[in-house]
């Protein structure tokens, strides 16, 4: 990855900067390059359009201000004005803000908008979470196996997971479902800037436990059930299941695929031993720890670890 690509991925997807050199960028920018790189990274037509955190440019911004006046003689005009024009303070809190993460070496992206707070409308599903992204991640390495299948994903919050699948796996069919109406909306939001208008996603409306008639076509025949994130809370295991259940009646053979952040070990092997001992018996066939993956950028230093199970029926 050259030095330009790297800035990118680490700008776009609000990465940590340490991993940035901005000494060494400094040192190799003549004036008429500086402004080349402006225009390359904090004005680059993807963020003018979806502009990222407003703090977070910010900070690149000086950084690497700071470096360029370490090593040449003067800043670019064009780069001392844009910094000096988002640094005049918004008028109201900034709510919401994107994340752009680039896929494949083409620079290939997956918008994302979400909130600036880990939790917002009483929620935490209007942000990405680690496990979505290893989700993608997993997916992506198997995109031979999705592609022209049927799937479903349950909670599929804001849609990080379910969009790159649609992106990289061309999946025949993909029901990405939530029952939050604030994170419904936004998942709709990120679904018509990633995707055409012919796309093969649906964004459905679907509580755990209940029918699900009115969020899934009754013919439908999933080969794939995905998720993320959704063990963490105990109470939920009962309409969660019967949930699975109800899509494993729709095909016996279909495999669920589960991305598990490990943050209580106690929770998650409750519902590993739930998973066993319910109504339709289901087997967990595969577990995969994943460490990296392309997406890793945004969170660098992230400890927990992430656990993808293989079940079926």
């Amino acid at each position: 990855m050259d030095q330009i690509s790297k800035v990118q991925k680490v700008l776009f997807s609000c990465s940590s900067l340490d991993q940035i050199d901005f000494e060494e960028i400094a040192q190799n920018l003549t004036w008429d390059q500086q402004k080349d790189f402006l225009d390359r990274t904090a004005l680059h037509p993807l963020l003018v359009r979806y502009p990222i955190k407003r703090t977070f440019l910010l900070k690149f911004l000086k950084q690497l201000i700071e470096a360029i006046e370490k090593y040449s003689d003067e800043v670019h005009d064009d780069l001392y004005d844009y910094f000096c024009e988002i640094k005049v303070p918004l008028t109201s809190p900034e709510e919401f803000a994107f994340k752009h993460f680039m896929y494949n070496d083409q620079g290939d992206c997956v918008t994302i908008k979400e909130a600036t707070s880990l939790i917002s409308n009483g929620t935490t599903g209007l942000c990405t979470w680690e496990a979505a992204i290893k989700l993608a991640e997993y997916a992506s390495q198997h995109k031979d196996e999705f592609e022209d299948k049927n799937m479903i994903e349950l909670g599929s919050g804001i849609g990080f997971a379910g969009i790159c699948i649609e992106k990289i796996c061309k999946p025949k069919c993909l029901y990405l479902t939530d029952c939050h109406e604030k994170v419904l909306k936004l998942l709709r939001e990120n679904v018509e800037i990633n995707c055409e208008e012919q796309s093969n996603i649906k964004v459905k409306e679907l509580f755990w436990g209940e029918s699900l008639q009115e969020a899934i076509n009754g013919d439908l025949m999933p080969d794939y059930l995905v998720a993320s994130d959704i063990i963490y809370d105990d109470s939920l295991f009962e309409p969660l299941l019967k949930t699975v259940s109800d899509i494993f009646r729709l095909n016996s053979k279909c495999v669920f695929i589960l991305a598990c952040t490990i943050r209580n070990e106690e929770t998650l092997n409750k519902f590993l031993t739930r998973i066993k001992n319910c109504e339709q018996k289901l087997k967990i066939i595969e577990e995969t720890l994943l460490e990296t993956s392309k997406f890793d950028l945004l969170n660098p230093n992230y400890k927990s670890k992430v656990k993808i199970y293989r079940i079926l029926l």
